[in-house]
């Protein structure tokens, strides 16, 4: 994935349009928060969206690597709000299915098998989910694409008057319902970690959370 993102999100030298108080709420919202100076940075877009939407690159310089990053974020004609890291699809050809098709295989070298619903969002997008197939079973991935086949969103829109803390989390209800948790049932923070066994990064985070959980157990779910 980061491999896609390095490659779709170009930024422009061009100074970045201006997208509203309620978008640079959700954008701040939306940014990672660290523990150490991070500095945001908007530039334009190298690429074209769909002519209902007007968009930017944002840009995260931190001396910590998981703190940097650069993402895209958008709002619609339609009131609604994105911020993620979409392809552009520029280079492919043929149906909306074989379009990202080809695109995951080229940019990931994995093998997706994509659903697109053409009955069209308020933003005039097509609902798309990708499966890819893992030893695990099929893990879909979700967004929405343009009928023209020229951009992918990964992710959601949401309205632009949402809470985006509330609806990032709302994404994840499914996934926390069915996993182990500790700590307070009525807490002022919740932490949700998503961990690789076979990962020598996490392997090396485990246990971080111990001594705050032992520690305020009674305001933290984890």
């Amino acid at each position: 994935m980061l491999l896609v993102s390095a490659a779709v999100v170009a930024a422009d030298e061009k100074t970045a349009p201006p997208l509203g108080v309620k978008a640079e709420k959700q954008i701040s919202d939306t940014l990672p928060i660290c523990s150490v100076a991070a500095t945001p940075k908007r530039s334009g877009l190298v690429h074209k969206l769909p002519p209902n939407m007007l968009g930017a690159v944002v840009q995260l310089e931190s001396a910590r690597g998981a703190c940097a990053g650069q993402w895209v974020a958008a709002v619609s004609n339609e009131g609604t709000f994105y911020m993620g890291i979409p392809w552009f699809l520029d280079d492919t050809q043929g149906t909306l299915e074989e379009k990202l098709k080809a695109f995951t295989w080229k940019a990931m070298q994995e093998s997706y098998s994509p659903t697109v619903d053409r009955q069209k969002t308020r933003e005039g997008l097509y609902r798309v989910t990708l499966l890819q197939t893992t030893e695990s079973g099929k893990l879909p991935l979700e967004g929405a694409i343009d009928p023209e086949g020229t951009v992918f969103f990964i992710g959601h829109f949401h309205p632009l008057t949402d809470d985006a803390r509330a609806s990032r989390l709302k994404e994840l209800d499914h996934f926390i319902a069915a996993s182990p948790t500790s700590g307070a049932k009525t807490p002022a923070v919740t932490v949700i970690e998503f961990s690789d066994f076979e990962c020598p990064s996490c392997q090396h985070a485990a246990g971080f959370l111990k001594p705050i959980m032992t520690a305020h157990s009674d305001k933290v779910r984890y």
